[in-house]
């Protein structure tokens, strides 16, 4: 097994553990959402709990400690200003400053009612890159738990006007287990709820 065949499962564990840095905003009501010294920041506004009016999702960068940080936060806007409702670490990237948030996306990516938010995290040359995707905890919850992370040397995502979103992962032949390039592509499968590789997916 190659050294890098070797890595991806370890950048999986990293990230998972990561995730579980999740930062919620103190007790919740009235605590200011801001973005204090966030760089590289999306900013998404979109409808969570039902009442009219949407709730701001920015998923954003933070390195003040040299060790690019991508986290996310939703905040509901109350009496004409926004509050904290969660806040999440998503991934602490083991890289260069160059390195961390990409790309994000947030609504409703798989077509199924609830909102998704999908970040593109590009750790190393040798590590490539990984996207993970948070989904709603139910329909009409301001809060996300994370539902799967893909990694690979390239990872993107596609949206769909009447179609659930479609993700490719790039291998190359180098880091594959076959010795061969791969363009994987990942489709919704309904059964399991999550995006599944459907073509090319021999190089793992």
């Amino acid at each position: 097994m190659s050294a890098r065949r070797k890595t991806f499962p370890a950048l999986m564990a990293l990230a998972i553990a990561a995730a579980a840095l999740a930062a919620p905003f103190g007790a919740g009501a009235g605590t200011p959402c801001l973005l204090t010294e966030a760089t590289r920041v999306h900013t998404f506004q979109v409808e969570l709990d039902g009442d009219r009016t949407r709730e701001r999702v920015d998923v954003f960068n933070l390195d003040a400690t040299g060790a690019p940080t991508t986290m996310f936060q939703v905040c509901d806007r109350r009496s004409g200003s926004y509050v904290g409702e969660q806040r999440v670490v998503v991934n602490q990237s083991p890289g260069a400053r160059e390195s961390g948030l990409r790309q994000a996306w947030a609504g409703d990516l798989d077509h199924d009612g609830r909102v998704e938010i999908a970040v593109r995290d590009y750790l190393s040359p040798s590590a490539g890159e990984v996207l993970s995707i948070y989904r709603q905890k139910a329909r009409h919850a301001r809060k996300f738990r994370l539902l799967q992370r893909i990694s690979g040397d390239a990872t993107s995502l596609t949206r769909h006007r009447h179609s659930p979103a479609t993700v490719t992962v790039g291998l190359k032949a180098n880091h594959a287990r076959d010795g061969r390039a791969h363009t994987e592509r990942w489709r919704v499968s309904k059964t399991l709820g999550r995006w599944v590789c459907r073509s090319d997916c021999g190089g793992r």
